[in-house]
């Protein structure tokens, strides 16, 4: 008996699926960067004392990752004289260790205690002369995440697949088939999940129930559509970069985070918690609980949220399990799509796939294929609707594309128009006009919701955070570094001699490679992504066909893509937020009052709001978010002006202890540890500190 082909890629996808979330359950358990850790907390100590009493304080030991046992020096001085000098072994376990002295010793007014454990140092100020007050960080009773697995809401999203490829694009060639079939049913996961926000009916049952309907009424409306492909499948025949590019795909979803800390980085952890608020809040909120101290509107608002709720309420799964979920059907959507994308710019296969790694190979892109799944989701939107638009297909398919790509990731909309004109050899005005005016109105249809609460979108310091922060030269050759060497090893001699042929559609992508490393020195750094793809598609376009079907050069260029992308690989897992920052976060979500205030690096806000569950003063969602806050959380952390904390009444300051960032692309390295002699520290590890304010 036959099978249908559509029936079995479909079948793979499930599989497919079902492995990734089946991997989730083994992430991060063979990390490359394990990051032996022991932190330091004080959990209990008095800041004001009676004379003639025992001072008493708590300490907690919180190793992570240690191969075996430690022995960790205790040594405290009050006014510098010893009061504590004692080891403990810690392995995997926390340990308490309790300290207690004679008051005696202290001076009259205000006295400074001080405490090394192994590598930590934490203090704090101790008022002698006065009833005895203290500080008490119990641990708070926390409810663990579970997520109730539901295989049938895999089946839920296959089989939506299924209704695209079956019936909607069953004339289609199979590869544009199953592209436009994975982004149709992204599109109405975000259409259905937008008109429930609308009704304040967001949640697990309504959509389900609604996401069932739809589908079963478009197979209804499409049924005399049906149409197989019953052509012989023969994988024997693929390239040998095409069974790399499978493997790397496959490979990136199922085993790439199990050998990360954390499959989140500092920035991607605030996606993820905003599809939870959106989920809780059953649909589109007005504000955000916990951004710049609760008093930010919401109005970053992604399709990505309905995305990642949507699919959480067919399944059931939450955290790393959703996130191992949405990660392995996006990136195989994007490889789909990508493909797609570069079969309208190349009728060779072989070209089309070496363009596909090639892009791959952009650190950027790399980075955002292991980490961001918000951006790997737009990215397959954008490619498939410039491919569309470029293979003549008509203008409303691509516009819709690049309508909800935008609604996924806005930028993506004004890189458009310019991204279809470079890429494309002939490219149609009057067609690129009315795609882009339906993508636009589709658009601004989806972001009404936050326009209306919200107003007219505004950036707090736009030069350093916005859209238009440009990309200094040493990022932007580092982002293309792998397509630089790629150019050296094989074109570098020929430009030298000028034996380089060059034709009118290879010039044009060169000079578009140029236009797009402007923009990015100038106007913004987030074209990078453009220019990525006209790189690869640049050099793709230049290396000979005759060469590149030649089995010895595929096995060759197979050995050198491995080898840059285990290299690659080993140096983007470092991209995800380490253990000591998670660690620090979970501290003040275990051990701090719910409504307590932070105060951070900007680039830790989202580590905080997520991993924390605490209000900070400012996190980086500057969209809409009051500048004055922005500024004073700098300002505080680079002058130690202690009057910011009393204005916005401020509990922790949570910092880095050797960096501060307070530009998107510069990191500045500190001289000496951060830390504030006026207050309590009360938490180290060797990356970050937490102190309070009383």
């Amino acid at each position: 008996m036959k099978i249908a082909n559509e029936i079995k890629l479909l079948a793979a996808l499930l599989v497919f699926l079902l492995l990734a979330v089946l991997a989730g359950n083994y992430w991060h358990s063979i990390p490359l960067q394990p990051n032996e850790t022991i932190a330091a907390a004080l959990v209990s100590y008095p800041y004001e004392i009676q004379d003639n009493a025992q001072a008493c304080f708590s300490l907690l030991l919180m190793p992570e990752n240690l191969p075996a046992e430690r022995t960790v020096e205790i040594l405290a001085y009050a006014n510098g004289q010893a009061v504590e000098n004692k080891k403990i072994a810690v392995l995997n376990e926390d340990v308490e260790s309790n300290t207690c002295f004679d008051s005696g010793i202290l001076q009259e007014g205000e006295n400074k205690i001080e405490i090394y454990a192994g590598a930590s140092h934490l203090f704090f100020h101790l008022q002698k002369g006065a009833e005895e007050r203290r500080v008490e960080l119990s641990a708070l009773e926390q409810k663990p995440k579970t997520s109730n697995f539901n295989p049938l809401g895999l089946l839920l999203i296959a089989l939506s697949v299924a209704v695209f490829a079956l019936f909607v694009f069953s004339s289609r060639g199979l590869l544009e088939k199953f592209a436009l079939s994975l982004a149709f049913s992204t599109i109405l996961v975000m259409a259905i999940a937008f008109a429930l926000s609308l009704l304040l009916a967001f949640n697990a049952f309504n959509f389900a129930v609604s996401f069932l309907i739809a589908n079963a009424a478009i197979a209804v409306a499409f049924a005399k559509k049906l149409k197989l492909n019953y052509a012989r499948l023969n994988f024997r025949d693929l390239y040998a970069l095409e069974v790399l590019a499978i493997v790397f795909i496959i490979a990136g979803a199922l085993f790439f985070n199990v050998f990360t800390q954390n499959h989140l980085s500092y920035w991607t952890s605030f996606y993820e918690r905003e599809s939870e608020l959106v989920a809780s809040a059953h649909g589109i909120p007005l504000s955000d609980p916990l951004s710049y101290l609760g008093e930010k509107p919401f109005g970053f608002m992604s399709g990505y949220f309905f995305i990642n709720s949507g699919f959480s309420f067919l399944t059931g799964l939450e955290g790393a399990g959703n996130f191992a979920l949405l990660s392995a059907f996006a990136k195989i959507f994007f490889l789909i799509s990508a493909l797609f994308f570069f079969s309208a710019i190349f009728p060779q296969r072989n070209k089309r796939i070496l363009a596909f790694i090639l892009t791959c190979f952009a650190a950027f892109m790399l980075a955002d294929l292991m980490f961001n799944v918000r951006h790997v989701f737009s990215y397959a939107l954008f490619l498939l609707g410039i491919g569309m638009l470029i293979k003549n297909r008509g203008f409303a398919l691509p516009g819709i594309l690049i309508g909800f790509a935008a609604f996924v990731q806005t930028p993506l909309l004004i890189m458009f128009p310019l991204a279809y004109w470079m890429v494309c050899s002939k490219p149609r005005i009057r067609a690129l006009a009315k795609s882009f005016a339906i993508a636009c109105a589709f658009a601004l249809a989806l972001f009404a919701p936050v326009l209306l609460n919200a107003g007219i979108p505004s950036q707090a310091r736009p030069e350093k955070w916005g859209y238009l922060t440009g990309m200094p030269l040493y990022g932007i050759l580092i982002d293309l570094l792998a397509l630089i060497v790629f150019f050296l090893l094989f074109f570098a001699p020929d430009a030298i001699k000028k034996q380089l042929a060059l034709n009118a559609y290879s010039k044009k992508l060169a000079i578009a490679v140029v236009i797009g490393v402007l923009i990015e020195l100038f106007i913004s750094y987030r074209f990078n992504i453009i220019t990525a793809i006209l790189f690869a598609s640049f050099l793709a376009e230049i290396f000979p066909e005759d060469k590149l079907k030649e089995i010895f050069t595929q096995r060759a260029l197979c050995a050198l893509f491995a080898l840059g992308i285990a290299v690659a690989l080993i140096v983007i897992a470092g991209f995800s937020a380490p253990i000591q920052a998670t660690n620090a976060a979970g501290f003040l979500a275990e051990f701090t009052a719910q409504d307590s205030s932070v105060l951070s690096d900007q680039q830790l806000g989202h580590t905080i709001t997520y991993f924390g569950r605490r209000k900070v003063l400012a996190d980086l969602a500057v969209e809409y978010a009051p500048q004055e806050k922005l500024d004073d959380a700098a300002r505080f952390l680079r002058t130690k002006d202690y009057s910011i904390l009393e204005k916005y009444g401020i509990d922790y300051i949570f910092a880095p202890a050797k960096w501060l960032n307070e530009n998107v692309i510069e990191t500045r390295y500190l001289h000496e540890p951060l830390e504030f002699d006026a207050l309590d520290k009360i938490y180290a590890n060797e990356e970050f500190f937490i102190h309070r304010v009383r």
